[in-house]
């Protein structure tokens, strides 16, 4: 199993958990931002100052938001422009952030094998405990986000 979660109704808890209104990045060529609904109790995502919608239209709205720093590398393969296609690197650790039940856990990730699961867990090494229900992950370059 990917993810571990929280009964129902229990609260985010554990080190370094706080109350966040949001989480803001920019990265290469898109700027991201997740927002907290409390009236939904989902987190909202705006790409490039617009709000984020599927194939339907409807909003990106989940209850849980995993961003993974994780370092960039030239994949080898070039866009129309000529520019370089960036590939996260897969296998490694690093540092994560949980957004969940409007608040922010600090966190990490490790990946021992490309075949492996990530795993993902508070600061003290416990299990990552979500909210039950979907998940966005945003592996992001590190320095590039930051929890409001």
């Amino acid at each position: 199993m990917l993810f571990t979660y929280r009964a129902e109704g229990d609260p985010l808890a554990g080190p370094g958990v706080r109350p966040t209104a949001g989480f803001r990045a920019s990265t290469f060529a898109t700027s991201i931002e997740w927002a907290w609904n409390g009236q939904t109790r989902l987190w909202e995502r705006v790409q490039n100052g617009t709000p984020h919608v599927d194939s339907a239209g409807d909003r990106i709205a989940v209850p849980n938001v995993v961003v993974r720093t994780t370092p960039y590398r030239d994949s080898g393969v070039r866009d129309s422009t000529g520019a370089v296609v960036p590939e996260a690197a897969a296998v490694g650790e690093g540092d994560a952030w949980l957004l969940s039940d409007g608040g922010a856990q600090p966190a990490r990730w490790s990946k021992t094998s490309e075949e492996g699961p990530t795993v993902y867990t508070t600061t003290d090494g416990r299990p990552l405990e979500l909210t039950p229900g979907q998940t966005w992950v945003e592996i992001l370059p590190p320095g590039t986000g930051v929890v409001l």
